[in-house]
């Protein structure tokens, strides 16, 4: 468990007078306050309802939900690892050949991953053979996705219909991921004009989904917007940890959901 997000708890804790244990190292968070219970799981927070959590955190189902209602996300193909015994027998490996040879370029990543961990750009069928193989030895399952050129990547982080905080990830150039985790920087946005683009695109997902708290990366590509994935569990160690700024910010987010808990 993140030592920032338990510090930002803590001191939450002593402003809003509610006691905090700890429980698995820090990865489970207990919050108590007039006898009520409430708790925080990894980054997920317990006001979101348990189907829609796991629905944000399975790409390849939440690309499907999403474009059968048509918003605009990059495609996520789901592929479930061959040594699972729920596995059914399927030309799997012709599947995703036929993919590469589609887009050319694919990033292939853990279906339920986070932080840009195993994420892969793969531009050769021998590369195509290593990835696959290095995910499914440590995953349930994998995502194919067709790779597009960036131009900007923003996370969105919304609770309760409302947006709290939009930043843009401005990547390192020798990494073509936008991930805070991997060196990349965030970027508070208060251009109105980008936030009305911006905004309407993620109360749409979060109302279709029905989700009360979360984080929504949304892409920029040849002047259209996509989403890239929908976080349940709402990571702000990196920002948070930039400046005294972000901290406060991070902190005012987090007081709001645990005052949205404490109101249920």
């Amino acid at each position: 468990m993140s030592n920032q997000l338990l510090k930002i708890i803590k001191d939450l804790s002593k402003e809003m007078n509610f006691k905090v244990n700890t429980f698995c190292d820090g990865w489970v968070i207990q919050l108590t306050k007039n006898k009520q219970h409430r708790y925080i799981y990894g980054y997920n927070f317990d006001i979101n309802n348990s189907a829609s959590s796991r629905l944000c955190d399975d790409k390849s189902a939440l690309f499907e939900l999403l474009n059968k209602n048509h918003i605009s996300s990059v495609p996520h193909f789901y592929f479930m690892n061959p040594n699972s015994p729920w596995f059914i027998k399927s030309n799997w490996q012709l599947k995703i050949k036929q993919l590469f040879s589609k887009y050319k370029k694919i990033v292939i990543k853990p279906n339920n991953g986070t932080g840009g961990n195993d994420v892969y750009l793969t531009t050769s069928e021998s590369q195509l053979h290593k990835y696959v193989s290095n995910i499914f030895s440590k995953h349930d399952s994998l995502a194919v996705s067709p790779y597009l050129e960036i131009k900007n990547e923003y996370r969105l982080i919304v609770l309760n219909n409302k947006v709290l905080l939009t930043y843009k990830k401005d990547r390192q150039h020798n990494e073509w991921r936008h991930n805070l985790q991997l060196g990349a920087k965030p970027q508070i946005i208060s251009d109105n004009k980008i936030l009305n683009k911006l905004t309407p695109i993620a109360l749409k997902v979060i109302n279709l989904i029905n989700i009360s708290f979360c984080s929504i990366d949304i892409v920029e590509v040849e002047n259209k917007y996509y989403i890239l994935e929908v976080n349940s569990g709402v990571m702000m160690d990196k920002f948070s940890s930039i400046s005294k700024k972000n901290y406060e910010i991070s902190k005012v987010i987090y007081s709001k959901v645990i005052h949205f808990i404490s109101d249920k």
